[in-house]
């Protein structure tokens, strides 16, 4: 008899450093408690483009010492959340994202013959080079043949209750997006509710061999004593 495959998804963690309130931990959950996952493997990565890169003009450092603290600051809460709200972990990663997780997949595939990646999940963004990231990831995700959920989760209203068919076909400009979404009524435009995670609910976690990765904030990019800059 053919022993059967546990299944495992990856929760990537990408700029809602939060438990609560989580559409992505909460679909998460949800396919756990469905039995369509047997284990997760929460993650984050620090973007090595955001603290070693520069910006497009002036060549200036894209992230500086303020924004550092409360990112890594961020994160350490989150971790701390995962593991006593959830009794869960984070698994910490620095580099170009989308190599870093191809590689993390490819190593738990390799040293895990009785895993199979089950699904991926995440949170969709808007901004020009998160959309490319992202399309990147679902390409490789596409191609490993690993299902995944790219679920909208940090906007006030979701683009599918906006009254203009498609949120691509939303106007330009503000007064032209004010007046159609008076005309249409503050009904059509309810803010949905929260995500909730369920009282005393514990995430089964996966626990990465110790030769790979690491689940602390690299040394080279602690937190700095005294921030002088943005």
């Amino acid at each position: 008899m053919t022993e059967v495959s546990k299944k495992l998804g990856i929760l990537w963690f990408r700029n809602d450093l939060r438990v609560n309130d989580n559409f992505s931990l909460e679909k998460t959950i949800h396919l756990v408690k469905e039995k369509k996952l047997d284990l997760v493997l929460p993650v984050y990565c620090f973007d090595k483009l955001l603290f070693e890169g520069k910006s497009r003009v002036a060549r200036l450092p894209r992230m500086g010492s303020f924004r550092r603290n409360f990112l890594l600051e961020s994160v350490e809460n989150l971790k701390q959340n995962l593991a006593k709200k959830l009794n869960s972990n984070l698994h910490i990663l620095y580099g170009e994202q989308e190599n870093e997780l191809a590689n993390l997949i490819e190593t738990i595939r390799t040293q895990n013959t009785e895993l199979k990646i089950e699904f991926f999940i995440t949170s969709r963004d808007v901004a020009s080079e998160e959309i490319d990231l992202e399309n990147k990831v679902k390409k490789f995700l596409d191609e490993k043949k690993i299902k995944h959920f790219f679920l909208w989760d940090n906007l006030m209203i979701h683009p599918d209750d906006l009254p203009f068919g498609h949120y691509s076909k939303s106007p330009d400009t503000f007064t032209q997006f004010r007046r159609a979404i008076e005309v249409k009524g503050e009904s059509n435009c309810d803010v949905r509710k929260s995500a909730v995670i369920p009282p005393g609910f514990t995430l089964p976690t996966f626990k990465l061999l110790d030769n790979f990765g690491q689940d602390k904030i690299p040394e080279k990019i602690k937190i700095e004593e005294s921030p002088k800059s943005a």
